[in-house]
């Protein structure tokens, strides 16, 4: 699969938007606009959708994409996690909580500091077991499931809402977010739409003035997977050249690592200046995304190999979506 440009800037925006938030709320200076920072988190959604249906769409195997994101996500995952039973931060329930990807679904009363970050893994997770074997299943009608699935959701959150309470950490009522962007990867693959630069702009706007009004909520997720999709179909624009640009690219290729660590450098009960404790941080994920994480990577990305000449041509693999497809949902004449 060819790189998807601009992405690992946009990881980067993402973690720092999650970091600001995160040291406003240790210093006890938080504002409307370090509030914002939350909204990294549905940077990562729409950039995840994006990513993980890209690839499905270019290779179609579904062991070798579950290979990787195993390799991927878990062992930095559990190493985390490992650290904080070690150092009595985090009880053995929200420890399993977070192997068992149903953090976000816990009791918030019995969730500590030091995991409550773990609910957007879960949700993303929980939405790599099920996302592919709907593409599987749907094949050349996997866009129209794609919408089905978003309106469904908006609907059950507007009535959730109302009548149950808005549960921000759900699944069920988040995941739009990622399907929004896999919409975009759609259109990546079809390649006949194309984002404007003021349409682009003006969304990606729109979703950081919308994002905390209720109302515009179903929105905020098609505004910023169209800023997203617009920078990665025009590289050459000059913030989608800021976004490839080498200090954007170093913090979005750690910022997995970043996410998982940030929350215990940032709010660790040691008395020492929020700058060396963020110094700390990027100077520890640096040192684990190159001996740990990176070769873990590769490690998966052999396997999936393996995995794909071993099972030949009856391998579980995806069928493409018709390549006009997209068209005919949007309604973009050929």
């Amino acid at each position: 699969m060819r790189k998807i440009p601009t992405l690992d800037g946009w990881r980067s925006i993402a973690i720092l938007l999650v970091v600001g938030h995160h040291v406003a709320s240790a210093l006890g200076n938080e504002t409307p606009l370090t509030w914002h920072g939350v909204m990294g988190v549905d940077v990562f959604f729409a950039i995840s959708g994006l990513l993980i249906t890209s690839q499905l769409l270019w290779d179609g195997h579904l062991g070798r994409f579950y290979i990787r994101r195993v390799f991927r996500i878990l062992p930095p995952a559990a190493v985390y996690l490992a650290a904080l039973g070690l150092l009595g931060l985090a009880s053995r329930s929200e420890i399993l909580n977070c192997l068992l990807i149903f953090r976000n679904y816990a009791n918030p009363g019995t969730a500590g500091r030091f995991t409550e970050h773990f609910w957007s893994l879960s949700l993303e997770e929980q939405f790599y077991l099920v996302w592919p074997l709907l593409l599987l299943g749907s094949g050349g009608r996997a866009p129209r499931v794609g919408l089905a699935l978003i309106a469904a959701v908006c609907a059950w959150r507007f009535y959730a809402w109302w009548y149950i309470g808005l549960a921000y950490m759900h699944t069920d009522q988040r995941c739009d977010g990622l399907l929004w962007g896999s919409m975009a990867a759609f259109v990546v693959q079809e390649g006949k739409l194309k984002i404007g630069q003021v349409a682009a702009a003006v969304a990606l706007v729109a979703a950081a003035l919308l994002w905390s009004v209720p109302v515009f909520f179903p929105f905020v997720p098609a505004f910023l997977a169209a800023g997203v999709l617009g920078t990665a179909q025009h590289p050459e624009w000059a913030f989608s050249r800021f976004l490839d640009s080498k200090i954007p690219v170093w913090i979005g290729q750690r910022s997995y690592g970043i996410y998982l660590w940030q929350q215990l450098f940032i709010f660790a009960p040691i008395h020492i200046s929020i700058v060396v404790k963020l110094a700390l941080m990027f100077l520890f994920t640096a040192i684990s995304y190159r001996y740990f994480e990176c070769p873990l990577r590769e490690c998966g990305r052999r396997l999936a190999r393996r995995a794909g000449e071993k099972s030949g041509p009856s391998g579980a693999a995806l069928p493409l979506p018709h390549p006009d497809a997209v068209s005919l949902i949007i309604g973009v004449n050929k």
